[in-house]
């Protein structure tokens, strides 16, 4: 597929197959221009924890859930860095997203087991476009229509 194509939600299907409870409550975010370690940093996080694979995430994130903390694991992809959260919202925390995004794009997704969704779109801090995917007809942002073709 390439960069101009859109995708469908049938291609990702793979997901809930091979992470059944990731997809069950996760927040998955994009950050421009951000290298891992030091998305990590911006966030305030604890680099002493390292570890591989979405997996071996979602043991720590559930503990540290039930004492009122989060657990987030970053990659790079290519100027990108993608930050998953099993059961997690730091993504679509406006006070950690808003100034995260200055100078760059933030894209986030939430979702948890009772079906509440967020989509956010951060840019140079502020929400760009703000949206419940079971309510997309409900946007608001600064460029609430921005995406309506994709959408």
């Amino acid at each position: 597929m390439g960069m101009t194509e859109t995708s469908t939600a049938a291609e990702y299907g793979w997901l809930k197959e091979q992470y059944p409870y990731l997809m069950e409550a996760y927040c998955i975010t994009l950050v421009q221009g951000l290298a891992p370690d030091a998305l990590l940093m911006a966030l305030g996080a604890d680099l002493g924890e390292r570890m591989t694979g979405v997996r071996a995430l979602e043991g720590p994130a559930f503990e540290r859930f039930e004492d009122d903390g989060h657990f987030v694991g970053v990659a790079a992809v290519g100027d990108w860095s993608l930050m998953v959260e099993y059961n997690g919202y730091v993504g679509v925390t406006d006070a950690l997203m808003k100034p995260l995004s200055l100078r760059r794009v933030v894209v986030s997704h939430f979702c948890n087991v009772n079906a509440v969704d967020h989509f956010y779109w951060y840019e140079d801090g502020s929400t760009r476009l703000h949206f419940e995917p079971l309510f997309a007809y409900q946007r608001d942002g600064s460029h609430p229509d921005g995406v309506l073709t994709e959408m």
